[in-house]
């Protein structure tokens, strides 16, 4: 059985002020400039920590990307968005602390899981099919 630990990303982002008077500290809290002519700088940073769920819209051999969503995401909603970003393919997975787990494309499962659900999607003939499995072409008789 697979233990989950939490996970603890940092992401870091560069802040510019531009309000007069304002003043920029270097990161060992130094005094860079005092100008309401300068434009500033600071940094900012944010912790996630636990497992994380996510979502990646993928274009085979182009681009990937890739986005945290909300517990209540299925395959669906992340085929649905990855579509609407112009992607073929979509892919859920999961963040642990130190580690990942991707399922396969297209809508498999990750194993280890953090939540991800087969959602079935209805046919237009009826019934309905989870991924990856496609709905079966109409009768044209």
């Amino acid at each position: 059985m697979t233990t989950l630990r939490p996970l603890v990303l940092i992401l870091f982002a560069t802040i510019t002020a531009t309000g007069p008077g304002c003043t920029a500290a270097s990161s060992e809290g130094k005094d860079l400039h005092s100008s309401s002519q300068a434009e500033p700088t600071g940094e900012a940073t944010q912790a996630l920590t636990g497992v994380q769920k996510i979502c990646s819209a993928v274009s085979p051999d182009n681009w990937r990307d890739t986005i945290e969503v909300g517990d209540g995401w299925t395959n669906i909603a992340c085929r649905g968005w990855a579509q609407s970003v112009g992607a073929p393919t979509w892919q859920v997975g999961c963040f642990f602390d130190g580690g990942f787990s991707w399922g396969a494309a297209s809508g498999g499962l990750p194993n280890p899981n953090c939540g991800w659900t087969l959602a079935c999607t209805p046919c237009p003939t009826g019934g309905c099919v989870t991924p990856p499995h496609t709905c079966p072409p109409p009768d044209n008789r």
